[in-house]
């Protein structure tokens, strides 16, 4: 019985569908680059190396309900992914999703790990449930406008780029975050109250240059810095960035 696969179908342009009902595992670079391919049926994968469909343009849906461990560059630089359906991952590796354009929801009900780079350049995105996440990498949804609503009710640790540039984010709600690193939710035009009951560390360009901002809860001990945060925010000198790379 087939249940490990390595580096195959790398550059094949030519496969369309396939089904593989008995893997468990899948070594690196699996499918990375395959243009064609539509279907996918991986339905007892458990384990996911990195490059996995990295630079696949036209697979639109996927199903792995029984993956736990998925490696770096998952599905990095599919711009076609509408669904994703990952129940049971734990951990996610860095650039999960990084420039996928068309992808609108994404549930992580049992992600408690979030590594970098986290659904970097994904414009569509408009529904993101991450219940149980509690550490957050670097660039998180860095770049992704059409955002209005997070819940992290469990995030403790956030890294640098939070969130940097997603003018439509106007709900955010981080009841538990303690350690917020560079430039949180900087460039965030539309986000006009903010509570961080928790927070005990606060690096920075915190919410620099976000403009409706009138409205910010910290802990007792920020109560002198409060003012001179929410004029940062008012602080509009840098609004013309460039800041869309997309590599």
């Amino acid at each position: 019985m087939l249940n490990e696969l390595v580096m195959i179908f790398i550059y094949n342009d030519s496969l369309t569908k396939l089904n593989l009902p008995n893997v468990q595992h899948i070594g690196d670079d699996f499918l990375s680059y395959n243009h064609s391919l539509t279907e996918l049926n991986l339905p007892n994968v458990q384990q996911i190396d990195g490059g996995f469909l990295l630079n696949n343009k036209s697979l639109t849906k996927l199903n792995l309900p029984n993956a736990q461990q998925i490696g770096d560059f998952f599905l990095n630089n599919n711009r076609s992914l509408t669904e994703l359906n990952l129940p049971n991952i734990q951990q996610v590796s860095d650039n999960f999703l990084k420039n996928n354009e068309s992808l609108k929801s994404l549930e992580l009900s049992n992600a408690q790990q979030i590594g970098n780079n986290f659904l970097y350049n994904n414009e569509s995105l408009t529904e993101l449930n991450l219940p149980n996440a509690q550490q957050i990498g670097d660039n998180f949804l860095k770049s992704n406008n059409s955002l209005t609503e997070l819940n992290l009710p469990n995030a403790q640790q956030i890294g640098d780029n939070f969130l940097l540039v997603n003018n439509s984010l106007t709900k955010l709600n981080l009841p538990n975050v303690q350690q917020i690193g560079d430039s949180f939710l900087r460039y965030n035009k539309s986000l006009t109250e903010l509570e961080l009951p928790n927070v005990q560390q606060i690096d920075t360009w915190f919410l620099e240059s976000n403009n409706s901002l009138t409205k910010l809860e910290l802990p007792p001990e920020y109560d002198e810095l409060k003012n001179e945060l929410l004029g940062r925010a008012k602080n509009t000198t840098e609004k013309n960035i460039n800041d869309k790379e997309k590599n």
